[in-house]
């Protein structure tokens, strides 16, 4: 078994919650549709609320089980910040 393989069987015994940024972007709702319909997990689109609808309804994808915040909406975006800015430091 790959190490691939052997990573989705995990993630499909316990499903998580994962985060995608730029909510909005038609391949990030791809990604999303994916990690949902493989059962990994429940993605979450961060973005504006009626862009992220509006590009899933051009790609004829339902966002039932998807969860979208809007950055302006969420009070509590401030504590993720410094982890985020943290990480894609050290991305780079």
């Amino acid at each position: 078994m790959s190490l691939i393989n052997s990573f989705l069987q995990k993630l499909q015994r316990h499903p998580k919650r994962i985060v995608f940024p730029e909510g909005g972007d038609p391949r990030i709702i791809q990604a999303a549709r994916l990690f949902a319909t493989r059962k990994l997990g429940v993605p979450v689109l961060l973005g504006d609320r009626q862009v992220i609808k509006a590009t899933a309804e051009s790609l004829h994808i339902r966002l039932m089980v998807f969860v979208s915040l809007s950055p302006s909406a969420v009070t509590t975006l401030i504590y993720f910040c410094p982890w985020w800015i943290v990480s894609r430091v050290s991305v780079s």
